[in-house]
C-alpha cells in the first residue's frame, strides 16, 4: 500500500466487560490505563514516560490507587510497553504509590534499566518483577507479603494463578488492538459525517466479516492508507492480479485469502523444516508505531507469547532480523509463567535459541521476521536451517503483498462504498 505518514499517537485501554479504565482513545496520549479483573486492579503504564507524562501519572495513578483500597484489591503496575521512565515521572510513581498504605504493591518491567530505575525510586515494600506473572506469582497465597509501612491483612487473587494470569494475558491482547480500532471507528466516523460512533463501529465489523479480514488488521488499514478521493472508488484503477504460487498454503490445504489461516501455515512449515521446538510470526504493524506483533506460533506458551506480542525492542532477534534485513542467530530468555506453561508449549522456561528471518523478497519491502526457536541455549543453526527458514519468509511476503494489494484493498473500497451510501442517504 502507498507510503503515508504514521499517525498520532494514541491512548490503548482495555474495554473488557467489567473492566474499568481511565484511557480516552483519540485523546491526547495517557501513558495510564487500568483495569479490574479477579481480585487484582492492574495499570498498564506504556510508552516514554518522560516529564511531559508526568502530570497524567499524577493525576491518573491515585484513582487507581483509591480503588484498590476500596475494594481491598492488590495492585499491580504493569511497566511492559513503557520505552522510556524518566525522573519526573518515576517520581510521580513513587508518589502515587507512597498513598497505597495498606495495599499490596507490585510492579512488572521487562527492561532491566526500567527495573532498576523503579528499585531506586519507589518503596521497598513495592516489589518489582520481570513479568507480569511473576508479580502475580509473589501475590498468590502463600507467597511472602509485600507491603507499605501500614500493613493490613492482605487480599489474594481469586481462583487458581493459571486463570487469574490467563484472564490479564487476554485483557492485555484486547487493550492492545482496542485503542486502534477506536482511532478507525474515529477515522471513519468523522470522514464520512455518520451520526454516531456505533454506526462507524458497525460498518467496520460489516467489511470485516464480509472479507473475512481481522478487524484490528481492517483498522491499521483505515489508519494508514490515503484518504479516498471525494468520489467513486478508493483505489480507482488498481491492476487486479491473480495470488501467487505459495507452496506452504498447497501444503496446508489453505486458501490465499484465508490470513488466519495462512499465517499459522507459515509458521508450523518453519517449525517442520526445521526441527525446531517452537515458531513465531510477527508482522510490522505501522499503524502502532512499526511495533512487531506476534500473529502466529507454534509451542509457545501463554507468557512466551504476551511477553512477545508486541515487540518494540530494538535487540530483541525477530527486531533485528527486520530492521537489519538479514538472518539474526541469539540466545533468549523464555518467560518463566511461575506453573504449567500448558498443554500446548514445547519450548521450556529459560535461555534458548532463536533464528530470525526477515520476511521479505526481492521488489517486497520486509513485513516482518519469521522465527524458531530451539530449547538449548547454544544450538547453532543446522546446515540448511536459514536458508530454507529465509526461503518460506520470501514466499510468506510475496503471498502477504498479494494480500494487501488484493484482498485488503478490496475490504477498504467495500468500506468506503458502504459509508458513503450511508453518508447520502
Amino acid at each position: 500500500m502507498p507510503a503515508t505518514p504514521d499517525p498520532p499517537a494514541t491512548t490503548t485501554a482495555a474495554t473488557a466487560p467489567g473492566a474499568t479504565t481511565a484511557a480516552v482513545p483519540g485523546a491526547a496520549a495517557d501513558p495510564v490505563a487500568g483495569f479490574r479483573t479477579q481480585g487484582v486492579q492492574l495499570v498498564r503504564l506504556a510508552g516514554a514516560l518522560d516529564g511531559s507524562r508526568a502530570a497524567a501519572i499524577a493525576r491518573e495513578l491515585p484513582r487507581h490507587v483509591e480503588a484498590a483500597r476500596a475494594l481491598g484489591q492488590p495492585l499491580v503496575l504493569d511497566l511492559a510497553d513503557v520505552t522510556l521512565l524518566g525522573v519526573p515521572a518515576a517520581a510521580a510513581l513513587d508518589a502515587a504509590t507512597r498513598r497505597a498504605a495498606g495495599v499490596t504493591v507490585a510492579a512488572a518491567a521487562p527492561d532491566p534499566q526500567i527495573r532498576e530505575a523503579l528499585a531506586r525510586t519507589l518503596l521497598p515494600g513495592v516489589r518489582v518483577h520481570t513479568t507480569v506473572a511473576e508479580a502475580l506469582a509473589a501475590l498468590a497465597p502463600g507467597a511472602a507479603p509485600a507491603t507499605h509501612a501500614e500493613p493490613q491483612p492482605q487480599p489474594q487473587p481469586e481462583g487458581t494463578l493459571a486463570g487469574l494470569r490467563a484472564e490479564i494475558y487476554g485483557l492485555r491482547a484486547r487493550a492492545r488492538s482496542h485503542g486502534l480500532i477506536d482511532v478507525a471507528q474515529g477515522v471513519v466516523l468523522a470522514r464520512y459525517g455518520l451520526p454516531e460512533p456505533r454506526a462507524a463501529f458497525a460498518l467496520l465489523r460489516q467489511v470485516s466479516q464480509a472479507h473475512n479480514v481481522p478487524l484490528r488488521v481492517l483498522a491499521s488499514a483505515v489508519v494508514t492508507a490515503p484518504p479516498p478521493p471525494d468520489a467513486g472508488p478508493w483505489f480507482a484503477g488498481r491492476r487486479r492480479v491473480p495470488p501467487p504460487a505459495a507452496p506452504f498454503l498447497t501444503a496446508r490445504g489453505c486458501r490465499p485469502d484465508e490470513r488466519g489461516k495462512a499465517l499459522q501455515a507459515a509458521v508450523d512449515e518453519a517449525v517442520e523444516r526445521t526441527g525446531a521446538d517452537a515458531g513465531a510470526l510477527h508482522l510490522t504493524d505501522r499503524a502502532q508505531g512499526g511495533a512487531l506483533v506476534l500473529e502466529a506460533h507454534r509451542g509457545l506458551s501463554a507468557t512466551y507469547c504476551d511477553a512477545y506480542a508486541h515487540v518494540v525492542s530494538a535487540t530483541s532477534a525477530v527486531a533485528r532480523a527486520c530492521e537489519g534485513g538479514l538472518p539474526v542467530t541469539d540466545v533468549e530468555s523464555a518467560p518463566d509463567p511461575g506453573g504449567a506453561p500448558g498443554p500446548d508449549a514445547t519450548l521450556p522456561a529459560g535461555p534458548h535459541t532463536v533464528h530470525a528471518v526477515p520476511v521479505a523478497a526481492p521488489g517486497v519491502p520486509c513485513a516482518g521476521a519469521l522465527s524458531v526457536q530451539q530449547a538449548a541455549p547454544d544450538a547453532a543453526p543446522a546446515p540448511g536451517v536459514p536458508a530454507a527458514l529465509q526461503a518460506l519468509a520470501a514466499d510468506v511476503a510475496v503471498w502477504l503483498s498479494w494480500y494487501h494489494r488484493a484482498v485488503l484493498l478490496d475490504a477498504l473500497e467495500l468500506l468506503h462504498a458502504r459509508a458513503a451510501a450511508t453518508h447520502g442517504a
